[in-house]
């Protein structure tokens, strides 16, 4: 394979994650300015349908940030980011709603909830090291193969 078609690998997992980013963010923003017609915030609409799920255990938290709401299973603990967490958006009462279904699926002691809470630490460590290890993969690969032959065969 060429340097060309592994430098064109190299953009294709780039500009796709920044892609889907970019979507993500865009819809955030514009649903993040219109109101939710039951005027709750996301630390409201959590609450709420914590208690209507008969889980009182769970406690609703303000984080820093922004896009960075989660719930951690190991402190029962929802963090919504501060807009969400204060703000009646749309935006808001989905992101609650959603880190909510996390939390139920928890209480639910959902097998894949707690397969995923296993991979979250290694996912983490990829996420930040898998693009350069990528890179130097893709050139030494490309310096290897330089001289018109395989790596491979000797």
């Amino acid at each position: 394979m060429s340097f060309g078609a592994y430098f064109l690998y190299l953009i294709l997992l780039i500009l796709i994650p920044l892609f889907a980013q970019g979507k993500v963010k865009s819809a955030y923003n514009k649903y993040s300015q219109i109101q939710n017609t039951a005027e709750m915030t996301g630390a409201e609409v959590a609450r709420k349908i914590l208690h209507d799920n008969g889980i009182y255990d769970v406690e609703v938290q303000e984080t820093e940030g922004t896009l960075s709401d989660h719930y951690d299973p190991r402190m029962k603990v929802i963090r919504l980011s501060t807009d969400n967490y204060h703000n009646p958006s749309i935006a808001g009462a989905a992101i609650a709603a959603h880190e909510v279904g996390h939390a139920i699926q928890d209480a639910e002691n959902y097998s894949f909830l707690k397969f995923r809470s296993t991979l979250a630490p290694v996912a983490s460590i990829g996420s930040n090291i898998g693009q350069w290890l990528i890179m130097i993969g893709i050139l030494f690969t490309a310096g290897s193969t330089a001289g018109g032959g395989s790596p491979y065969c000797y």
